[in-house]
């Protein structure tokens, strides 16, 4: 149990029971993260808000117990069981981005010998392992998932060249979902050991920052018309890090800021419109009066910045 920043206790407690539509899954393997290694040196504000709490979110095992009402499980059934699942309600689950819940229902208690799964998120998110598959490597299938959705959100294209700065653990699951989208994947990292890590998994070229710690210009002598990446992925979580994410990617390129961290960045752009939407403007412009007109009076009341 989770007491508090650094206090980790082994307790002794009653076997949970499955309530209706609920499940009971003994443990076969619990694997340990970055944002566990954060949230027992610092807390978490949203995994674990209430304390002591159990903890470890990734976890996969055998279904030990079935509450009544669910016939989708069935006992002695191997499963890896995600710890979230969106209300399905709110504002941004009815518009299709679930991952954004404001009520997103969080499940800890990995690090047990079983869990209670509540009934929201045996419906949404346990899974019935393929025949064959280690429970271990089945516990992965939690941070992968998150590494596939950052690459989804990314929007790759087959052949784009995307440069991730981090050689960790998901910085590795990363590559495998980018590789399987078909990019170049060019890693940035200080750790020779870990950068090596990363050419196993699958990664184009490294990137050694303290060999060259210009990783701007190394990154752009590796890109077409040293216009720099297509796309990057911060997977470190430092304020210097996604400062340098916004100085690695080409114009009109997308990042993702893979590692949540609370702090503050600038960044300078420019925006010029292309022919093609300043023609469609003056097109809209010319067929909707009422947008001619209360463009006109913004312009004249000097609310209009040109």
């Amino acid at each position: 149990m989770y007491y508090g920043p650094g206090d980790l206790r082994l307790v002794d407690a009653p076997v949970p029971v499955a309530g209706p539509g609920e499940i009971l899954v003994k443990i076969k393997a619990a694997l340990t993260c970055g944002t566990d290694f954060k949230a027992y040196r610092q807390g978490h504000p949203v995994l674990l808000a209430r304390t002591p709490s159990p903890f470890g979110h990734e976890m996969a095992g055998v279904i030990s117990e079935v509450g009544s009402d669910l016939t989708t499980l069935r006992e002695g059934q191997r499963v890896v069981v995600l710890n979230s699942a969106p209300c399905d309600h709110c504002f941004f689950c009815e518009r299709g981005t679930p991952e954004l819940c404001d009520n997103l229902e969080l499940l800890n208690g990995a690090y047990a010998e079983y869990i209670r799964v509540p009934e929201h998120i045996t419906r949404h998110n346990v899974h019935p392992l393929p025949e064959g598959m280690s429970f271990s490597a089945a516990a992965l299938a939690e941070p992968f998932a998150c590494a596939l959705h950052a690459v989804d959100k990314m929007r790759l294209r087959p052949g784009e060249t995307i440069a991730l700065i981090g050689a960790g653990n998901m910085a590795r699951l990363l590559i495998c979902a980018l590789k399987a989208g078909g990019a170049r994947v060019l890693v940035l990292g200080r750790n020779a050991e870990r950068l090596q890590l990363a050419i196993a998994a699958g990664a184009d070229e490294v990137i050694d920052l303290v060999a060259e710690p210009d990783g701007v210009a190394a990154v752009r002598r590796r890109t077409a018309g040293e216009h720099g990446a297509d796309g990057v992925i911060e997977a470190v979580g430092k304020a210097e890090t996604w400062a340098l994410s916004v100085r690695l990617v080409r114009k009109g390129g997308r990042i993702c800021l893979f590692w949540w961290l609370r702090c503050r960045i600038e960044s300078r752009g420019r925006y010029a419109p292309n022919p093609l939407r300043g023609d469609r403007a003056l097109r809209r412009l010319s067929s909707s009066a009422k947008l001619c007109t209360a463009s006109a009076r913004a312009s004249q009341s000097g609310s209009c910045a040109n």
